[in-house]
């Protein structure tokens, strides 16, 4: 076959491949989704054209007969470029989706969107590894399940009237729908990578891998963050996160009906935005993009130069009342209900008596501590000397001052010899005495230490108040004194106004006297 013949027969495949061109196709024929772009959605239905994926002549012909036919024309709004690629060395996938969007007013929107997937998740070790994870992980969640259907039952309608337990709902609903979103991702994309072994790429769509796959991620997402809030319920290692978790448990209703009033005010300046400049400024162009730009606001991120040319009365107007309402009224109303609910659990937790948190718990257990106070049983052993009584008291968790002092108030002085049960029972009540004497001194004296700083606190307050009745009663002093010379002066004033008058007075009676 010559050269002649071959082009032939390309052009006629061609022609052939491109009668299906100009055919509309469904999306449940193509398999495909719905495409978001930047001016507007468009269906996963349209005009399909495939390319080879070998012989660079045919595509490039394929393309010469399309525009030689106008397969782009006036009422084309939208071109998609869609094809997968896959590496074998890394064993990933990547779908590759290229719109351009071609507006009424002219012109070309480009939009890359590139995903990348592992589809074979379970191949080789890690694979197994990874596989092995989400068994124990299923085995949990089941757990999980039978040990809340428990308490529910135990507790009836009071288990949702517990904050962490519908937090516990919340986590088990999107842990369940993780796994089964994730046997779904898995069964869909085994069937695209065994489509695309049996048909290879040239007719491999991947929207339904996408879809399955972002799905599975945000529950995901969801599911984790929740694992995180719920840290918040053991939080309590010291008393400062125990001070910060119930600042915000305590603050919870008033942070409520804050939301609701900003709310109202933040929702009111964003449709006073996009009606206002919405039809000059794109950060303004919907409701939407107003509610983020005023977010941006807040952040510092904002264009005044915009709004000031867009309306030079409305727009510094609406920027400074949006900054004076949010920031110096509704951020600091926000600042004082959270330091509020922060002195009253500082002023409570004061109040309490300093608990055991979990870092001093595990600390306890660690070094026995949980016996201390408890009287040992005696020793097992017929041959027990007191040397190893002596060591099962310190491991009970007693200290071995305490220890040492009960030998010597029972005359110990061999610690070889014997131990008798009797003996043994007096030692162990006596060192628990004592323990329990030093425990409570302790308690008392750190009663007494916190008496004493709200005693000192309670003093330092009263010269305060003392302080400032005294800068009242001195400022009032020299408010009477000022008043009293306001008198005085006026008085002065008067009787030098009567003796001017006298004066007068006098001076015209003589001159009539003169004149007669």
């Amino acid at each position: 076959m010559d050269h002649k013949e071959k082009d032939a027969m390309i052009q006629i495949r061609t022609l052939y491949a491109c009668i299906f061109s100009f055919i509309y196709a469904t999306s449940d024929e193509l398999e495909n989704q719905d495409t978001q772009g930047t001016i507007a959605n468009y269906g996963g239905g349209g005009f399909v054209q495939k390319l080879p994926l070998t012989g660079s002549t045919e595509a490039q012909s394929a393309i010469a007969t399309l525009k030689a036919n106008r397969w782009i024309d006036r009422g084309t709004r939208a071109i998609i470029v869609d094809f997968a690629v896959y590496n074998a060395n890394i064993n990933l996938f990547c779908v590759v989706k290229l719109l351009f969007e071609l507006p009424a007013s002219g012109g070309v929107l480009t939009t890359p969107k590139l995903i990348t997937y592992n589809l074979l998740t379970y191949q080789g070790s890690s694979g197994t590894v990874l596989m092995a994870f989400e068994g124990v992980f299923c085995g949990f969640i089941l757990f999980f399940i039978f040990e809340e259907l428990f308490a529910i039952a135990r507790q009836r309608l009071r288990y949702l009237g517990q904050f962490w337990n519908l937090i516990d709902v919340c986590l088990l609903g999107f842990s369940v729908a993780t796994i089964i979103l994730s046997y779904n991702r898995t069964r869909i994309a085994t069937k695209r990578v065994n489509y695309v072994i049996e048909n290879g790429l040239t007719n491999a769509p991947f929207d339904d891998v996408t879809s399955a796959d972002n799905a599975f991620l945000n529950i995901k997402a969801c599911a984790v963050f929740i694992a995180w809030v719920k840290v918040f319920k053991f939080i309590s290692v010291n008393k400062t996160m125990s001070q910060l978790s119930s600042t915000l448990t305590r603050s919870a209703k008033d942070i409520g009906g804050f939301a609701v009033m900003f709310a109202v005010f933040f929702f009111a300046f964003a449709q006073f935005g996009y009606l206002c400049f919405g039809t000059q400024i794109a950060d303004y162009s919907n409701l939407y993009n107003s509610v983020f730009a005023l977010l941006r606001l807040i952040l510092g991120d904002f264009n005044f130069a915009a709004l000031e040319n867009c309306n030079r009365f409305f727009g510094p107007a609406f920027f400074i009342a949006y900054v004076f309402f949010v920031f110096f009224i509704l951020l600091n109303m926000f600042l004082a209900i959270i330091n509020d609910s922060y002195v009253e659990v500082k002023a409570e937790l004061a109040r309490k008596k300093d608990g055991e948190g979990i870092l001093d718990w595990f600390m306890n257990k660690v070094r026995g501590l949980k016996k201390r106070g408890k009287r040992p049983d005696a020793p097992e052993s017929e041959d027990a000397t007191y040397e190893d009584y002596k060591l099962m008291l310190y491991r009970a968790g007693y200290a071995e001052k305490d220890i040492n002092e009960a030998y010597t108030r029972f005359n110990v002085t061999m610690m070889t010899d014997h131990i008798p049960e009797k003996v043994a029972e007096d030692i162990a009540d006596e060192v628990a005495r004592v323990t329990e004497q030093k425990r409570s001194y302790m308690e008392n004296h750190r009663d007494y230490a916190n008496l004493n700083r709200r005693v000192d606190q309670m003093q330092e307050s009263v010269f305060n108040i003392v302080d400032r009745i005294e800068n009242v009663n001195a400022t009032l002093q020299n408010i009477e004194k000022q008043r009293v010379r306001q008198h005085d002066g006026g008085n002065l004033m008067d009787l030098s106004a009567l003796m001017n008058s006298e004066i007068r007075n006098r001076s015209t009676n003589a001159n009539d006297k003169k004149d007669e």
